[in-house]
């Protein structure tokens, strides 16, 4: 089993996608599983039944989570592969959490549509008027 900072038990298992299609939510509303053949690697399950992958990893001194996409439409091996990846990252000083917020941060609505209409629209656009 798995310890949080919380102390709580944390289930930690396999990962099969047999296994993961049968996993349900506990009681309290949702459940964290963790992956034994990939540290940081986990599944969280809400009570609803919404299932949705993540990585757990220290960057900067601060446990951090990463969420990677939600199950089904991200299938197990997908899942684990991406999570990989994240996760050498982070071995390589990398944040993942830092670098999706600094693509989210790096236009306001306002400077894209400006760069969509010097870029797209008044080369390419035969209605536009100059």
């Amino acid at each position: 089993m798995c310890y949080p900072s919380g102390g709580e038990r944390v289930p930690t298992i396999k990962f099969t996608d047999r296994g993961v299609k049968a996993l349900k939510a506990t009681t309290e509303g949702r459940t964290d599983y963790w992956d034994a053949n990939l540290k940081g690697f986990g599944l969280r399950v809400s009570g609803s039944g919404r299932k949705t992958w993540c990585v757990m990893y220290r960057a900067a001194g601060k446990q951090k989570r990463f969420n990677l996409g939600q199950y089904p439409t991200i299938p197990l091996s997908d899942a684990r592969s991406i999570a990989k990846k994240r996760l050498a990252a982070v071995s390589q000083g990398g944040d993942p959490s830092k670098s999706k917020r600094a693509a989210r941060l790096a236009q306001t609505f306002a400077e894209l549509a400006e760069e969509y209409i010097e870029k797209h629209a008044k080369i390419k656009k035969k209605s536009w008027y100059k």
